[in-house]
C-alpha cells in the first residue's frame, strides 16, 4: 500500500512537471468553457481554418460577438460563435513576433467585457466610424484605436508594436497593405 502511495506522488510531481516546461502546455489555463466578446473583427475565409496572421478576406466575425471559447492549446483557439458556428483560430508562429504567444494572442481579440457596453470606446465613435468597424473598412482620418476595432492586429512579425507609424497588414498571403499614421491617425493607406 505505502508503495503504491509513493508511486502515485512521483506520478503526480511528474505531471506537475511536465505541464511546467512543455511549451503551451498550460498556457491558456482556465480559459475553456467560458464567455468571451470578439475585441475586434475578425476575417475568415472558412471558420474551421482562421489564421492569426488576419488575412482581409471572406467573411468577418465581428466586434462585440458573444464566443464561447471550447479549447485553447499553444497552435490554436477554438470557440463557438452566437450562430452556433465552431471556429478555429490556428495560430501561425511564423506570422508573429518571438513574444507573441497564443494566450497574449487571446487577449488582444477576446475579453470577457463586451465592447459595445456604454461608455465604450466604441461607443464614442462616430456614426461614420461604427459603420467603418461594422463593415470592416478603414479611412484616412481613423485612430489607431479604431483601426484595431475595424482591421485587427497587425501580424506582429513585420508590425511589432503597435507604436509604429506603419502597421502591414495581409490581404491575402501575396497582397499586403499598409496603413500609415501621423500623430496617431491613418494618413495614408497602400
Amino acid at each position: 500500500m505505502r508503495f503504491s502511495k509513493l508511486m502515485i506522488g512521483v506520478v503526480l510531481v511528474l505531471l506537475v512537471v511536465a505541464l511546467i516546461t512543455v511549451p503551451g502546455a498550460h498556457a491558456a489555463g482556465g480559459l475553456e468553457g467560458k464567455t468571451y466578446f470578439t475585441t475586434a473583427n475578425i476575417w475568415f475565409e472558412k471558420p474551421q481554418r482562421i489564421y492569426s496572421t488576419n488575412y482581409h478576406k471572406g467573411a468577418i466575425l465581428l466586434l462585440g460577438e458573444k464566443v464561447l471559447v471550447t479549447a485553447v492549446s499553444g497552435k490554436a483557439i477554438h470557440f463557438t460563435g452566437e450562430d452556433g458556428a465552431n471556429y478555429t483560430i490556428a495560430f501561425m508562429k511564423n506570422h508573429h513576433s518571438q513574444k507573441t504567444t497564443v494566450e497574449s494572442y487571446f487577449n488582444q481579440y477576446f475579453s470577457k467585457q463586451s465592447p459595445l457596453l456604454p461608455g465604450s470606446p466604441y461607443q464614442q465613435l462616430t456614426a461614420d466610424e461604427k459603420w467603418h468597424v461594422k463593415t470592416g473598412s478603414i479611412k484616412i482620418g481613423m485612430s489607431k484605436a479604431t483601426v484595431l476595432m475595424a482591421y485587427g492586429y497587425p501580424p506582429s512579425h513585420r508590425t511589432p508594436s503597435l507604436k509604429n507609424s506603419i502597421w502591414v497588414y495581409w490581404v491575402n498571403r501575396f497582397v499586403k497593405k499598409n496603413v500609415y499614421f501621423k500623430d496617431g491617425r491613418v494618413y495614408k493607406i497602400k
